[in-house]
């Protein structure tokens, strides 16, 4: 047996982290995957497959915070020798190996759900036949990484049962540990790098304020919490002794659960800005609005817009002098200065005034930007709310 480390007694007990940890990760997961739902029918939009597969890995990581909280009542957080004391046969402990192949199955299936999860919101944001290949691509390496890695870890010592059988041990053949976490975290640590990065490259070219620009970076770069909670898990794994099971893996079980759980949390976080909203008071909420409208309002007075209709129901707009075209049936005109309610008034042509369309999406000539317009049609006067 391995020896105790030093500084650490011999009836050291550090069991309640990982306690903690599990319950801690199954309902904090749980509340931020309940708010997505709740968002979805905040809006009225029936679930799609990301979340569904949000739903999926957090189902799974459940199941690793719950084998974390029994291995709680196995021994594990505190050394073998003192487990070894009340349960001479150490069942305990073979019993927590047992359940290490269990949570490393799960944890690939939970993570690589939760990735799947991402690209899938990707796609579905942004279009375009490249970046959907690229998703494909990824998504694929994904797959393939959970596979392998999956079984693996059932298969990483023949028999299969020497992992957890102490006698088997001298005899068996079984893959270095370390080199097979290794083998676990660098794909892992390299597909969240590319999927941190796949929306940035979208964002940045968004006709939209630097603000606004910089709060959807932010938005999606949630994900790298996850990141630092993974870099965190890696650097516990050189502590693992498989001699001393029962201590060295309690500290990889906690953060293997803050790390699910905060997968969960930014996977469902982009789309939670409906039930958000519920919660702000209308106050700051007004306040937002007349800040990022009065901040639009500083920007060049005057330039020349094409508006034309679409065949989608929306308007295709350009600047005149930035290379893009009119529509058949567009008519330039010049933006009027904002009023003190930041309604901004425009003389229109060609547009029915009894439509009752209130809701429409405005592209550029190329259809790369989009923004939401609110309409309000009178007799005398057409105003036009740009929220």
């Amino acid at each position: 047996m391995a020896s105790t480390p030093k500084n650490t007694p011999l009836d050291a007990d550090i069991s309640k982290n990982a306690l903690a940890a599990g319950i801690c990760g199954i309902i904090l997961s749980g509340l931020m995957c309940a708010g997505r739902v709740a968002s979805r029918r905040i809006k009225k939009q029936s679930l799609d497959a990301s979340d569904w597969t949000v739903v999926f890995g957090m189902i799974c990581g459940w199941g690793i915070c719950a084998m974390i909280i029994y291995a709680t009542t196995q021994g594990m957080g505190r050394h073998i020798q003192s487990v070894a004391m009340t349960d001479p046969t150490l069942a305990g402990p073979q019993r927590i190996l047992q359940g290490l192949i269990a949570v490393e199955c799960l944890y690939v299936v939970s993570l690589g759900s939760i990735k799947i999860s991402f690209l899938l919101l990707y796609r579905k944001i942004f279009p375009g036949k490249g970046f959907r290949i690229l998703t494909n691509v990824l998504g694929a390496i994904i797959i393939a990484w959970a596979i392998a890695i999956f079984w693996i870890s059932i298969f990483s010592c023949a028999p299969v049962s020497a992992f957890w059988t102490f006698s088997e041990r001298p005899t068996a053949k079984c893959i270095n540990t370390l080199q097979f976490y290794i083998g676990i975290w660098v794909p892992n640590i390299a597909t969240d790098i590319i999927i941190l990065g796949l929306p940035q490259s979208k964002i940045w070219k968004l006709q939209v304020g630097i603000k606004a620009k910089v709060g959807l970076a932010l938005m999606f770069l949630t994900g790298s919490l996850v990141m630092v909670a993974s870099i965190i898990r890696f650097t516990t794994l050189f502590e693992i002794d498989l001699n001393d099971s029962t201590w060295s893996i309690s500290t990889l079980g906690v953060w293997t659960c803050v790390e699910l759980m905060i997968a969960v949390a930014s996977a469902s976080m982009p789309v939670m800005r409906p039930l958000l909203q519920r919660f702000i008071p209308s106050s700051v909420q007004r306040a937002l609005h007349t800040t990022k409208s009065g901040s639009n309002s500083t920007n060049n007075a005057r330039s020349k817009i094409t508006l034309s209709s679409s065949n989608g129901g929306g308007f295709g707009y350009g600047k005149k002098g930035l290379g893009s075209r009119r529509g058949q049936q567009g008519e330039e005109f010049e933006r009027l200065p904002d009023d003190e309610n930041k309604v901004q008034t425009f003389a229109m042509g060609h547009i029915d005034r009894d439509s009752d369309m209130e809701r429409a999406v405005a592209r550029d000539s190329k259809g790369r930007e989009t923004i939401m317009v609110t309409k309000t049609w009178s007799m005398r006067s057409r105003e036009e709310e740009v929220n």
